[in-house]
């Protein structure tokens, strides 16, 4: 694997485990009514990413424990600052959400810059550097100073990014013991539209 090879596949996994963690998270039931129980709960945690702070975020950052995340961690990549800029123009509405006993469905629209092209784009131009070049790099600095390298211009892509990408989809919930949670194949795919339709296992 070359060395820009390795810095991307180090920014997908980031990329899919963070939104992936919080998302993981049950939507306590704490209202007699399911449906607004579910609503209210993907409210506050794609409006966490609505509004990407830290204060807003760290609830849901504190909770990815993989090891992908340890290892992004350190190379010394600010998490707040990733997620500040591949969700600055990040929307979502929710339509209507259905519940049949312990299992149920919410439409959901989401908005977002589309955050892989971005990477691909980076991906080309940081391999346009030339090995030579990118071993200088890492020689004088190491893995840090490559994964620095490569995010500074990731987020001047995405911050220069007007284009948004929409998707629409239906996830499906189920509940336990009180608590809703998001059927995997659902979370998979909340994960893909967050980030404007990434298919980040592509990248890997």
């Amino acid at each position: 694997m070359s060395i820009a090879s390795k810095v991307c596949k180090a920014a997908s996994l980031m990329c899919a485990a963070v939104l992936a963690g919080a998302l993981m998270v049950g939507l306590t039931a704490c209202s007699a009514n399911d449906e607004k129980a579910i609503k209210d709960g993907i409210n506050t945690e794609l409006g966490a990413f609505k509004n990407p702070t830290k204060e807003s975020l760290e609830t849901y950052v504190n909770q990815v424990s993989s090891a992908d995340f340890k290892q992004i961690e350190a190379y010394g990549i600010d998490i707040y600052e990733f997620l500040g800029h591949c969700f600055s123009k990040f929307d979502y509405s929710i339509g209507k959400v259905s519940v049949n006993g312990n299992t149920a469905t919410a439409e959901i629209s989401l908005t977002n810059v589309d955050v892989q092209t971005a990477m691909k784009d980076t991906m080309t131009e940081f391999e346009a550097l030339g090995q030579e070049e990118l071993a200088r790099i890492y020689t004088e600095g190491g893995e840090k100073a490559l994964m620095a390298k490569y995010f500074e211009a990731f987020y001047s892509k995405l911050d220069a990014t007007s284009e948004t990408v929409s998707s629409d989809l239906t996830i499906k919930l189920t509940k336990t013991d009180n608590v809703w949670n998001i059927d995997n194949d659902s979370l998979n795919a909340l994960v893909s539209a967050a980030y404007g339709g990434a298919n980040f296992s592509n990248m890997m």
